[in-house]
């Protein structure tokens, strides 16, 4: 672990002697959007591989978190998008969907997708602050059916409305999904990226609602979701909550304990500095709200190698606490994750 530090301090310390290596890397970052507005075929991804040291059971070994890849194309006003994770060591598929620019401001999506209900879900795995998703984001799923979505005000508020397969598969019921996002102050905190790199000076305040409603023969249930992010010269906020009501109790359940979140609002407090151009601290504080007192605080610290999120070292230090025994533990984690 000394070894690891003096490498990640001095690599940090190279990186960032030089202004024009970051405006390069920035540059880099954005020649594969380009191609891809331009009508060319994209490949990306990332991997990202974690070691793990659970002070509880004096274990400790390597996994990976993500192995991504990423297939764009776009041709006039169609888009197209296929991805799938190596992460188990065969192919499992994620994305796949063709997208349609029916109007300036509306875009159909058709195919398998991200429900639209939280912003955190949406961020791509390789552009996360921690090793790990907010536990409200771990709740959500990649589901088929088709989306509607686009802007307005000029790109002040984003919206969008899906009709996905849900509980029932390909039964009779649908899966409905609402979501309005607005920036509030600024040009708003709900970016690509999440957490406080290369933030601006100006404060920005984006603020999300969002309702998703299913049902099936035996279950049911709705949920309202908030988001808030703001951030202001390297420093980020941000909240997520989540409220559910099941119309069945003990049908819909927990992804990470299991546990029926019927009448239950978990929610995610996160906060982060950059203290410097390429070093930032995180902390995040989650309550599962699950009747045990299952909580998880989460601190962080990344090194960020190839900005803004093409290469960066990570160490995450997890502690869950909770009535239940078999809930809690106690992990250090140290992770590279290389987006390309």
């Amino acid at each position: 672990m000394g070894l690891l530090a003096s490498l990640l301090c001095t690599s940090t310390a190279l990186a960032s002697t030089d202004d024009a290596w970051m405006q390069l890397d920035q540059e880099i970052a954005s020649l594969s959007t380009n191609a891809a507005a331009e009508g060319g075929v994209t490949v990306s991804g990332n991997i990202a591989n974690f070691l793990t040291i659970d002070s509880d059971t004096d274990t400790a070994g390597w996994a990976f978190e993500s192995v991504r890849l990423n297939f764009k194309a776009k041709y006039e006003q169609f888009g197209i998008k296929i991805s799938t994770d190596l992460k188990s060591g065969t192919s499992d598929l994620k994305d796949a969907f063709v997208t349609w620019d029916a109007t300036e401001e509306v875009t159909m999506t058709w195919g398998q997708f991200k429900r639209p209900f939280s912003y955190h879900f949406g961020l791509g795995s390789g552009n996360l602050l921690f090793a790990l998703n907010t536990i409200n984001a771990k709740n959500e799923a990649r589901d088929n059916g088709v989306m509607l979505n686009g802007s307005f005000s000029e790109g002040k508020f984003d919206w969008a409305l899906a009709a996905q397969n849900g509980l029932d598969s390909t039964g009779d019921d649908l899966r409905y999904t609402a979501r309005l996002a607005a920036d509030v102050v600024g040009e708003g905190a709900f970016r690509k990226y999440e957490g406080a790199i290369q933030t601006r000076e100006e404060l920005d305040v984006s603020l999300g609602l969002a309702y998703a409603h299913d049902k099936s023969a035996t279950e049911g249930f709705h949920k309202v979701g908030l988001e808030a992010a703001a951030t202001i010269n390297g420093l980020y906020l941000a909240v997520d909550v989540a409220d559910y009501q099941a119309d069945d109790p003990g049908t819909v359940l927990d992804a990470t304990f299991g546990h029926d979140l019927d009448e239950t609002t978990p929610f995610s407090l996160t906060a982060s500095y950059m203290l410097s151009d390429d070093v930032e601290l995180a902390a995040r504080l989650e309550d599962f709200d699950d009747g045990v007192n299952t909580d998880r605080t989460t601190i962080g610290l990344n090194f960020y190698q190839v900005l803004p999120h093409m290469a960066k070292w990570t160490i995450n230090y997890v502690d869950t606490s909770s009535d239940t025994p078999a809930n809690e533990s106690d992990l250090i984690r140290v992770g590279l994750i290389l987006n390309f």
